[in-house]
């Protein structure tokens, strides 16, 4: 199978389909450098298989952690870069640590925390702060997990 993708714009020439009233021309995906429209002469007389776009959440995140008088603050700032409300947001952060009494290099969970749920819209973002009530270990692993169930 071959992939391209099909654009709506005004204006545009080259290989392109009709679709509910609206001409898609084609966009290669596979080769740098092809024109919008452009098609290889193999690919050019076979009607293409339609996947109609769903409007879907995208959520993008960063974290950091700031140490101050025993306690780790963990700022985690979740943006929605989607098309589609995220609903049912949370923010998960575990910390493992090795055990100290161990010779394996295992890993113990010591802290497991789940934020409040909330909600995103597209284009919108929002801050969490966690606070740990001890400070992270050199040896401690955080793991920060943005979760959603729509």
């Amino acid at each position: 199978p071959h992939y391209g993708v099909g654009v709506a714009l005004d204006g545009a020439y080259g290989t392109n389909w009709e679709y509910n009233g609206e001409r898609y021309y084609y966009l290669e995906t596979t080769r740098v450098g092809w024109e919008i429209g452009a098609i290889s002469g193999s690919w050019s007389n076979i009607s293409p298989t339609i996947y109609e776009l769903q409007p879907a959440p995208f959520l993008v995140s960063n974290w950091t952690t700031v140490e101050a008088s025993g306690i780790s603050q963990i700022e985690v700032n979740v943006e929605n870069m989607g098309s589609a409300e995220a609903n049912n947001v949370y923010i998960e952060a575990i910390v493992y640590s090795e055990d100290a009494d161990s010779s394996s290099d295992d890993l113990t969970i010591t802290y497991s925390y789940s934020s409040l749920e909330f909600s995103l819209f597209p284009n919108d973002s929002r801050l969490i702060i966690l606070e740990l009530q001890f400070p992270l270990g050199e040896q401690d692993l955080l793991s920060i997990q943005v979760i959603y169930t729509n």
